[in-house]
């Protein structure tokens, strides 16, 4: 789709998260993503159909928090 696209991943306790609003055909994020070397056992990914919501960095997913000292990530499908 053309309305973002973002992957997270845990590397032990740290959270690594790559989002881009363009579509990942365009995408150099996606590019270095490609070339990164993930190894990692928790892997969220999403590409984003707007329905809602500009398309824009802060509406692209994975969503990612620090709470309680820990990193949160997640993503949904819908409203």
């Amino acid at each position: 789709h053309r309305d973002g696209w973002g992957i997270a991943f845990y590397e032990g306790r740290g959270l690594r998260l790559f989002q881009d609003p363009a579509a990942s055909s365009e995408s150099q994020v996606a590019q270095l993503v490609q070339r990164y070397p993930i190894k990692s056992e928790v892997v969220i990914g999403h590409i984003r159909q707007a329905n809602v919501g500009k398309v824009c960095l802060a509406n692209t997913h994975p969503f990612a928090r620090e709470l309680w000292g820990r990193n949160w990530c997640f993503a949904h499908n819908g409203q």
